[in-house]
């Protein structure tokens, strides 16, 4: 009988040996991650952190931009994050002329949109249409002004002040040395009209406060005097991407009014600023592991 029970207590104890040895080696392995697919295609919103000039950007300068947006899975997991870093190139670059101005033609800016990190690091290529990968993204008046600014500043050709001050406002969003101020009064009344006819809500409120329209400012020039040295650390904040959208939407209203005063060499000039928005898309399908909670 003590042999019987003997017996039978190893073997109770072997058992349950055994389960806690395949329960601590379940736990000592590492479950896979959950993965959410980052599509062909989905959108990815960006602004130049870095102005870009037709017939002075250089073909193969790399050419940086910032996620606007955190880009979600339908579940709501973020598979690409908002401050992210996205590179590009210059793809071409070609000033208009006169002659082409007359015949309605204009200047070329163009970038190849390259590739942005997902939030496990892996590389997702962008491209201007998922279709098309090879079309490259165009930096022309269609993309970067709408249409409808020039109609909405007509009252600022009526004072010429005005207009030399737009157009010095127009080089100092471009990167361009001038002895212009930020807006005075005047120049800032004909955005501000300007800016409520179309709803640019952010415009309205950053030219109300002027120290705020010095801040965005400061921390959009810092941003692309940083890129140009290489330097691309310490970019991925919320209050630069704020910056970007404000001066960006300041900086469309500014260079619609300057090019209407072109309105008879139209299409001479093709820029963008820093903050100027691009969509782009993504390349091909990315399988993106999502962080444990």
């Amino acid at each position: 009988m003590k042999a019987a029970s003997f017996v039978l207590g190893f073997f109770v104890a072997a058992i349950l040996g055994a389960a806690v040895w395949w329960a601590i080696g379940s736990e000592a392995k590492p479950r896979p991650p959950k993965e959410s697919l980052l599509a062909k295609g989905t959108e990815v919103q960006l602004l130049l952190l870095q102005p870009l000039k037709a017939g002075r950007s250089v073909v193969g300068t790399p050419v940086s931009m910032i996620v606007s947006e955190d880009v979600l899975d339908e579940a709501g997991n973020i598979l690409i994050e908002a401050g992210s870093i996205a590179k590009a190139k210059v793809a071409a670059s070609e000033a208009g002329s006169i002659a082409s101005a007359l015949t309605m033609g204009a200047g070329k800016l163009e970038i190849d949109l390259l590739d942005v990190r997902t939030t496990d690091g892996k590389s997702a290529l962008l491209c201007s249409d998922a279709e098309d990968s090879l079309a490259p993204f165009s930096l022309d008046r269609t993309n970067a002004i709408r249409k409808d600014l020039g109609d909405a500043v007509s009252a600022v050709w009526n004072h010429e002040q005005t207009q030399i001050g737009l157009a010095g406002l127009r080089k100092r969003f471009m990167g361009e040395e001038t002895k212009e101020a930020l807006p005075n009064p005047d120049i800032k009344a004909v955005l501000a009209a300007a800016a409520k006819e179309l709803n640019m809500n952010r415009t309205v409120e950053l030219l109300e406060d002027e120290s705020a329209v010095k801040a965005a400012w400061s921390n959009v020039r810092e941003a692309a005097a940083q890129v140009a040295t290489g330097d691309l650390s310490g970019l991925t904040n919320p209050e630069l991407i704020e910056s970007l959208k404000a001066v960006g939407e300041l900086a469309k209203v500014v260079d619609a009014a300057d090019n209407s005063m072109k309105s008879t060499v139209r299409g001479r000039e093709v820029s963008a600023p820093a903050g100027t928005a691009v969509t782009a898309q993504v390349e091909e399908d990315v399988q993106v592991a999502l962080k444990a909670e």
